[in-house]
């Protein structure tokens, strides 16, 4: 089972994020703020695709944990 909830997929964005920022940083470049804001546009919406997988992921494993 995959075992990932919604506040671990915050928690991935979010270093993601970070990590996008500090790698512009460190080749000397600011992150424009529409170009930040149109990935975490883009980070928020497969979060949003993702969450009712990671949901459902989660209720398998309360009722069926044999399962493949």
């Amino acid at each position: 089972m995959l075992r990932v909830t919604a506040a671990m997929l915050s928690e991935w964005r979010e270093k993601l994020l970070d990590g996008a920022e500090a790698n512009l940083k460190s080749r000397g470049q600011e992150p424009a703020n529409d170009e930040g804001l149109r990935l975490k546009t883009m980070v928020g919406e497969l979060m949003m695709k993702h969450e009712p997988l990671a949901e459902k992921a989660r209720l398998l494993e309360i009722y069926a944990p044999g399962l493949p």
